[in-house]
């Protein structure tokens, strides 16, 4: 397909924790035979999270876009949909994988998040859990 015609969606999910739910969202995905581009979960206290990039036709696009919000209620979700062009990304050269265990402080996370990008990291999987002092990551 030319480029031109291509689409690009994000698609935020949010669900009380049911992956099976999430599956469903997926199954959709595959309905409207949309790509996924890039795509994460995680579960936060008793919500499970999901979040994706799509790309395809205009039609594929609108397919999902419809299809999803009409199983929003029918299934419980929060769903946040914006579109988005693919776009070029900055390459980093380097790779860092820090596991840094602090006292929970104000602006902890923004601090590291500083450090990382002013010496050239790619912040994009940076993630933050408090512990208590008894549990450890």
């Amino acid at each position: 397909m030319p480029h031109s015609e291509q689409q690009s969606i994000i698609i935020i999910v949010l669900v009380a924790d049911h992956p099976a739910k999430i599956n469903m969202g997926i199954q959709l995905v595959s309905k409207c035979q949309c790509n996924i581009e890039d795509s994460c979960m995680a579960i936060f206290g008793k919500q499970f999270f999901f979040i994706m990039m799509l790309s395809d036709s205009r039609q594929s696009i609108s397919l999902i876009e419809a299809m999803l919000l009409k199983r929003d209620t029918e299934l419980k979700l929060l769903s946040i949909m914006q579109k988005t062009t693919s776009g070029v990304y900055k390459e980093y050269f380097s790779i860092i994988i820090a596991n840094v265990i602090v006292n929970v402080a104000p602006a902890i996370v923004e601090q590291f998040t500083c450090l990382f990008i002013t010496n050239n990291f790619n912040p994009s999987q940076t993630g933050c859990k408090n512990t208590t002092s008894d549990k450890q990551i």
